[in-house]
């Protein structure tokens, strides 16, 4: 079985990363095709191939060639004016680039067309002409989000299309089957592959519970992640006279904002900001903390959930997306309301008096880990998902 993997960017995400791992695992041939160069540390592997794609940072020889057929396009409209002629030109440019990925396409064989993101499936909307099966991922921001931007009206219209055309489509929650239904997907040609870790790497390493409070969140520095309603939770605990330590891993375009913040709720000397690391130092930290705290406003089923867990590392989290299907609120974890940092806060302090109860939930949280969410079950699903449409 051959599968073509479109519209990944580098470096790769790491929950695609695994995917992509398991499938190589199971002998499944994989053409990764991609409109970015691959970096130094790309996977290797006898079954694997990197195809790059035609765009306008392309090599001088592509771009000589995306010159001619541009001007073929633009000038096939007559443009009769400067205004229409711009036009046509970026028409141009499109419809070049397209018409060169195309009989880039055509030279080569695989069996299923498989599209990470939404936004890989509507970009690359002419595969669905090709005779191969095209299946389709729902993860969270580009449903649940990303269509209702008035910038981006266009991703409406393509999510319709797309899932129209798909052969299957893949949710990572119920929350998010039900989101993308609202663009018309069909429920009879979708399957609910929750996300999955390695449990054998995210593994708890025993210590106690300890003073002053250690607390994580690990996440991109985005709006959506709601810092902002972490660091008020954690300010009324601060003015409790409750000792912690908050370490933030992850960076992004809110990092100056959410410094900021840190500064004016006067919490520079409790809170860290890390950036990114790698997966074994996520893990370290992980291992270290006591808390996971997280004030997401929008999830398909957060990754980053899942690790801490898996760590037994209590998780509270906002009640977003799919996270009340992996969280059972005081069993193996605790749920609250969108932007309530006054909840968080609650059990925060109820945590930090409870040493016992951190124990407790966080066993229940690995053991809710283990049971749903394991990499080898959701490759084997993934798998046999790629299997029934060859």
């Amino acid at each position: 079985m051959k599968v073509l993997f479109v519209g990944v960017t580098y470096p790769i995400e790491t929950f695609i990363e695994r995917l992509i791992k398991g499938l190589l695992n199971k002998n499944v041939e994989i053409l990764i095709a991609s409109n970015n160069q691959p970096n130094k540390n790309k996977l290797t592997h006898k079954n694997l191939k990197y195809l790059y794609l035609f765009n306008s940072k392309s090599t001088l020889s592509q771009k000589a060639y995306w010159l001619f057929t541009t001007t073929f396009f633009s000038l096939s409209t007559q443009p009769r004016n400067i205004s229409t002629l711009l036009t046509s030109l970026f028409k141009g440019k499109r419809q070049a680039i397209e018409f060169t990925n195309k009989s880039i396409f055509k030279k080569l064989q695989w069996d299923v067309t498989y599209f990470p993101w939404n936004s890989a499936a509507i970009k690359y909307q002419f595969l669905f002409n090709f005779k191969q099966a095209t299946i389709i991922s729902c993860r969270g921001a580009q449903i649940n989000i990303a269509p209702h931007n008035p910038r981006r009206h266009s991703i409406k219209k393509g999510l319709i299309e797309t899932f129209s055309k798909a052969s299957a489509v893949h949710c990572v929650s119920k929350a998010i089957l039900t989101e993308a239904t609202s663009f018309y997907l069909d429920p009879k040609k979708t399957s609910i592959i929750r996300p999955a870790i390695n449990t054998k790497l995210f593994a708890p390493n025993q210590h106690p519970i300890q003073t002053p409070l250690k607390i994580i969140t690990t996440g991109s520095l985005i709006w959506r992640k709601g810092y902002e309603y972490s660091l008020l939770a954690l300010q009324l605990l601060k003015k409790e006279g409750i000792p912690f330590e908050y370490i933030i891993i992850g960076d992004g375009p809110d990092h100056q904002r959410i410094q900021f913040t840190i500064f004016d709720l006067d919490l520079g000397g409790s809170v860290q900001l890390l950036g990114n690391l790698n997966t074994n130092t996520v893990r370290d930290y992980l291992r270290k903390s006591d808390i996971f705290l997280f004030s997401s406003l929008s999830e398909g089923i957060s990754n980053a959930i899942l690790e801490a867990m898996a760590c037994e590392v209590v998780v509270v989290s906002t009640d977003c997306g799919g996270t009340n299907e992996v969280i059972q609120n005081g069993i193996n974890g605790y749920l609250t309301p969108l932007r309530d940092p006054i909840s968080q806060f609650r059990h925060l302090k109820s945590l930090s008096q409870n040493p016992s109860l951190i124990k407790t939930l966080g066993k229940n949280a690995r053991k809710k880990i283990l049971e749903s969410h394991q990499i080898e079950n959701q490759i084997k699903s993934f798998y046999n998902l790629f299997k029934k449409h060859t």
